[in-house]
């Protein structure tokens, strides 16, 4: 690696900075928040502060809803800071003032800005690099977190609570100066259609036309509904407990710091573990899994202790695991999408929840502590055991999301859109991308027309199949594409035409005259098939006629798939794909398909790994290592087209098309996306073995291999090799 940091790596590491010390100064600011307001207020005040900091944080998000990330942030973080002196100066003649402005300041600026900067750093890396670089920000939160903990708890024993607001400032102040580094370079900065301003109404359209993020919203309302439930009864455990502000400022701070530390462990340990096993669905719903078992266990064994858990197991799992996966959701969806919903959704219905949540405990206090104690626990079950069904929902959501995702970069393609990768996706070469057989099949040119001048008659014919049949046999291009001519063509000189295929000069004609018949020779044109004596140009021409039958033709095809000769599956999938567009019914069950792609990365692994593995792989080298290299690289991409059509046979075949063409896009973001929706639909048997051909990224404890070695290993498996004595790609196209 150069010296200089590559572009995602300094993304990275200023993310992984900001993020530690914003969580920091959320960690103790909640901590200071929590005892100073408890020190100053009952604990019967609480569910009202709640409330009225969530309305007040909700009329704050209508204002700042739809800004761009990369100018909010930077400002937010240097207001927030500028309120904390303000807040600390006040503190030391009306503390009870001091300490409602605190609550609602965390509140308010702790939720925007956290959601902000996550929205900020999704902007910065396609899909597939934010998947990997996450968990290393998602550390750096937490680090700060047990930093922030450990920090507020030390000057809080040396000194007093509101001794804690500088530094509180400090740290988002830090924040505000090493955020504008996450900005977009200036030269992406240009204003693009959908980072045009956005407001409520354009977010209320985006909620009524995705479901995808309605359901995010009510998995966060859900969410916000069961944190502040079961926030209550831990606070108010803690209050019968401890009673003066220092006290209850050291114990925050030492849980906390304790829950840093826990959440560190969880992160390190198990996010990537768990996006890669379980996928963002399943690491997000750890959260409410989490909240039910934790209410259940309050419900059961009442006390400090069991709510100390409960209320631990909610907070880890939420800045870890849950975390990791919830920003996640967001990759694929537009930048115009995102502004004028994220912020709506993390900050607005985070809210709602929280009013929800208050409101509930002030009705249910009414029943009398002992039952409103049980009551709350019971509706935080009922509201986690809703997300988990929400997290359910969102799985098959975010498949459906990245398709989108790569849809709309192939429209902005045909639109000529300058952010799109037209040098992959202009519509004159869609016609041409994986799985199109569209075009030339039994179209006979105009030079073929023209050159037939009429049959003649040889001594002895006395019917139109006898002297058809003769001037097919008879060598003569003129006679033969004048009886090829004839329409329609006679059932008894289909065996005769089948054999013409393998004549360059007539087999777009011979195509021709085939193709009519349909499913009426599909018997014979599998015979011929899969005869393994029969001409082999003729076996793989074959395919493109039997590419206009319907589910009789399929049968044959799907026969050629398990071919000895790799051109003959390859026609055979293009073919079968063929068929799909024109919705004929394939009966090949999803099983049988893993196991065709399974077959064709084993039997092509040798030049998959032989491109990963060049000697050359920047073009250097002498001219004969270059154009080897060339032609390897194109037999591998053949290759992986070929495993690509079969995957469409039970994956949806549009956004599958377009992921293949993205691979090799110079648009990073193109290529994260598809590489992101891969790794969400791909069935997991076949995902393993076929994931290092797709990133290209080749074993390191492998060293490159020279020509030679790999020339040896192709000629090993020669059969399965390409034999292309004439091109006829277009007769098949």
């Amino acid at each position: 690696m150069t010296p200089r940091l590559a572009d995602s790596d300094r993304t990275a590491l200023v993310a992984t900075l900001v993020a530690g010390a914003m969580i920091a100064q959320q960690v103790g600011g909640k901590a200071a928040r929590d005892a100073f307001f408890l020190s100053q207020f009952d604990i019967s005040a609480l569910p009202t502060m709640m409330v009225v900091s969530a309305l007040v944080s909700i009329g704050v998000v209508r204002g700042v809803m739809g800004r761009r990330p990369a100018s909010l942030v930077p400002w937010g973080f240097a207001v927030s800071g500028l309120l904390l002196l303000v807040e600390w100066a006040l503190a030391a003649s009306q503390p009870r003032w001091a300490a409602a402005a605190l609550y609602l300041h965390i509140a308010v600026f702790g939720s925007v800005l956290i959601s902000g900067f996550w929205s900020l750093v999704t902007d910065r890396f396609d899909p597939h690099t934010a998947r990997r670089r996450m968990g290393q920000i998602a550390t750096g939160a937490t680090v700060g977190a047990v930093t922030g903990g450990l920090l507020v708890e030390r000057i809080g024993a040396a000194l007093s609570v509101t001794a804690v607001f500088p530094v509180l400032a400090l740290l988002h102040l830090v924040c505000a100066a090493l955020v504008l580094r996450l900005r977009p370079p200036a030269s992406q900065q240009q204003a693009r259609p959908e980072e045009t301003a956005v407001g409520l109404r354009d977010g209320m359209r985006v909620f009524a036309r995705l479901p995808y993020l309605r359901n995010l919203a009510y998995l966060v309302f859900a969410g916000a509904v069961s944190a502040a439930l079961i926030d209550y009864v831990f606070k108010a455990e803690v209050s019968a407990y401890l009673a003066d502000g220092a006290s209850m400022m050291r114990f925050f701070a030492l849980f906390y710091t304790a829950i840093g530390i826990v959440t560190l462990v969880v992160q390190s340990a198990a996010s990537r573990r768990s996006l890669e096993r379980f996928g963002l669905a399943g690491t997000a719903a750890s959260l409410p899994a989490i909240v039910v078992a934790g209410s259940l266990g309050m419900i059961l064994i009442p006390g400090l202790a069991a709510a100390l858990v409960a209320r631990a197991g909610e907070v880890v799992f939420r800045s870890s695991l849950f975390r990791s996966g919830y920003e996640l959701f967001y990759t694929p969806v537009s930048r115009r999408d995102k502004r004028a919903t994220k912020t709506a959704i993390d900050v607005l219905w985070e809210r709602l929840g929280d009013v929800f949540g208050g409101v509930a405990v002030k009705g249910l206090l009414l029943l009398g502590p002992v039952v409103a104690r049980s009551a709350i626990l019971a509706l935080a079950v009922v509201a986690g055991g809703a997300a988990l069904w929400l997290c359910r929902r969102l799985h098959t959501g975010y498949a459906e999301a990245l398709e989108a995702s790569l849809l709309n970069r192939q429209e902005r393609a045909a639109a000529g859109d300058s952010g799109a990768d037209s040098s992959l996706l202009q519509p004159s070469q869609l016609h041409s991308v994986l799985f199109s057989v569209e075009g030339g099949i039994g179209a006979a040119s105009d030079a073929v027309a023209t050159a037939i001048s009429g049959p003649a008659d040889p001594p002895g014919a006395d019917d139109p199949v006898s002297r058809a049949l003769l001037d097919l046999r008879s060598g003569d291009t003129k006679r033969v594409l004048g009886a090829l001519a004839e329409e329609p063509l006679n059932p008894l000189l289909v065996p005769q035409v089948i054999q013409l295929l393998g004549r360059d000069e007539v087999a777009r004609a011979a195509v021709r005259a085939l193709t009519p018949l349909g499913d009426r020779v599909a018997g014979q044109l599998g015979d011929a098939l899969m005869d393994p004596e029969s001409d082999f140009v003729v076996r793989r021409r074959v395919p493109g006629v039997l590419a206009h039958g319907s589910e009789r033709s399929a049968g044959p095809l799907i026969s050629g798939l398990d071919d000895r000769r790799f051109e003959v599956r390859y026609r055979c999938g293009r073919a079968l794909a063929r068929l799909q567009s024109r919705n004929v019914e394939m009966p090949l069950p999803a099983e049988s398909v893993s196991t065709l792609v399974l077959a064709e990365i084993q039997h092509n692994r040798r030049i998959l790994e032989g491109r990963q593995h060049l000697a050359h792989p920047d073009g250097s080298g002498s001219e004969e290592d270059v154009q080897f290299e060339k032609l390897l690289r194109k037999r591998a991409h053949r290759r992986l087209a070929h495993i690509f059509a079969l995957l469409a046979l039970s994956l949806p075949r549009e956004p599958l098309r377009i992921a293949f063409r993205g691979l090799e896009a110079d648009d990073q973001h193109l290529r994260g996306t598809a590489l992101e929706y891969l790794d969400s639909v791909l069935p997991a048997e076949v995902r393993g073995p076929l994931w290092p051909f797709l990133t290209n990224e080749p074993d390191e404890k492998l060293p490159p291999r020279p020509r030679d070695e790999i020339v040896e290993d192709l000629m090993s498996s020669s059969l399965s090799m390409e034999i292309k004595p004439v091109e006829d790609d277009d007769l098949i196209d």
